[in-house]
């Protein structure tokens, strides 16, 4: 991760302080994974008739809300970022349009097409690519992390062998969700590997700031 740090060692003092919150919650997270993983061994010999009542399930729970809302503000904290890249570099020209400084306002413009074409930043064909990438996977944290901030409502079941999340309040886009709490591996990996190589495209892609 050096090279992320020293490109933007190179901006503000606001940019270099987001992306250290950004890789210290990094690492908070895959405690948070590491914890549920932990959770699904434990209720997963839980007796079904001690289900509701079993401590471990309010903690299962706890840490995939903690999991998913941590990987919301992170992606926050990257679009920061690439608000600021965007506008250190002349991506805000070029375009009709720029990106906001919320992930969910960026990842909503490329969303749309054909106006992702009025945005200079989306030109770039690697970051389009991470783009896509993402889009495989951050809906589905953003709807849980949405709902357990605003309803509370989700619920730990047992279906088919499998532990999975369960939130059924629909409202808005927001829909009917279960979420097989044994993927958590992948979506961790998914973060973490999208985050990584958006960082390595700012380093890559700094007009001779940064000399190797």
């Amino acid at each position: 991760m050096e090279n992320e740090k020293h490109y933007f060692n190179s901006t503000s003092y606001a940019s270099r302080f987001t992306l250290q919150s950004l890789l210290n919650k990094m690492e908070r997270i895959n405690k948070y994974r590491q914890n549920v993983r932990k959770n699904i061994d434990v209720v997963s010999l839980t007796d079904d008739t001690k289900w509701e009542n079993d401590v471990n399930i309010g903690l299962l729970i706890e840490n995939f809300s903690f999991f998913c809302e941590s990987i919301y503000s992170c992606m926050d904290y990257l679009g920061y970022l690439i608000y600021i890249y965007q506008s250190r570099n002349g991506l805000d020209r070029g375009g009709r349009c720029k990106v906001q400084s919320s992930f969910h306002t960026i990842i909503d413009a490329y969303k749309k097409q054909p106006t992702r074409e009025e945005y200079a930043i989306f030109k770039c064909k690697e970051l389009c690519e991470v783009m896509s990438s993402i889009m495989q996977w951050y809906y589905d944290i953003r709807l849980i992390r949405s709902k357990e901030i605003h309803y509370n409502t989700g619920k730990i079941i047992r279906k088919d062998g499998d532990i999975l999340y369960d939130n059924h309040v629909i409202y808005g886009d927001h829909i009917a969700n279960d979420f097989n709490l044994s993927n958590i591996d992948m979506y961790y990996d998914n973060f973490t590997r999208d985050v990584r190589t958006i960082l390595e495209i700012m380093d890559t892609y700094k007009l001779g700031i940064l000399k190797r």
